[in-house]
């Protein structure tokens, strides 16, 4: 289906940005994936131009919206703003009821933002998310945002384009403190444990540490012995 939106071959619908490009689709591509598209060229509502004009759409999250109905995937054009193009092309997927771009959306904006928090451009991705999706949204890319934030959250509220966020969005920072306040709550507590590695010179020992005891594909070291065990070992070693 690419080269359909490349070369509009047997286009029978235009779709309009807010540039004034003006792209040739097929409605049994858009309309089929846009319930809202869909209803927007109906006959009753009074389409008669063949063109949807969506000039308060984002430019760049317009394409990036057509080009996944044709290809499953949409191109980022700037790496120093990609989270803000992914968190548009997200919202765009919200209003026009496309849930395949959102989940892509998501997960490219889940894997940026555990990357890149620190840059400015994921302060101004959150306030897009924040002022474009609705908090009825479950499951959402704004959740991705609370988890980042409760991970990051010392860091973030040194940057006053941050502070200013939280400001204008006062639920942010009240489901940013939830998660973090569950991170707290489950994060691994110091316990004791009995070390038997370290030979029959040395008898058992004592130590403490703080270790997910559900980690099975790690290893930490005994910090008298320096042995390294996995900690399922060291969960079946505690002492109760």
């Amino acid at each position: 289906m690419s080269e359909y939106f490349d070369n509009g071959l047997y286009s029978d619908l235009r779709i309009k940005d807010s540039n004034g490009h003006e792209y040739a689709v097929h409605r049994v591509v858009v309309c089929g994936q846009s319930p809202v598209l869909a209803n927007a060229v109906k006959p009753e509502h009074g389409f008669k131009t063949g063109v949807i004009n969506l000039e308060d759409d984002d430019p760049d999250a317009v394409k990036a919206m057509l080009q996944f109905m044709y290809r499953g995937s949409y191109t980022i054009t700037e790496d120093d703003n990609a989270m803000t193009q992914v968190a548009r092309a997200y919202a765009l997927g919200e209003m026009y009821c496309v849930p395949e771009l959102k989940e892509a959306a998501a997960a490219k904006f889940k894997e940026l933002s555990s990357a890149h928090w620190e840059r400015a451009d994921f302060v101004n991705a959150v306030r897009v998310i924040y002022d474009s999706v609705p908090d009825t949204d479950k499951g959402s890319i704004r959740e991705i945002v609370v988890e980042v934030v409760a991970k990051n959250y010392s860091a973030l509220l040194a940057k006053p384009e941050f502070e200013a966020v939280l400001d204008d969005f006062s639920a942010l920072g009240k489901n940013g403190l939830r998660a973090l306040s569950r991170n707290i709550a489950n994060a691994p507590k110091e316990r004791e444990y009995k070390c038997y590695c370290s030979g029959r010179n040395n008898p058992p020992h004592t130590v403490r540490l703080t270790i997910d005891h559900y980690q099975v594909n790690t290893q930490t070291a005994c910090p008298d012995c320096g042995t390294f065990l996995d900690h399922p070992v060291w969960a079946y070693w505690e002492i109760k």
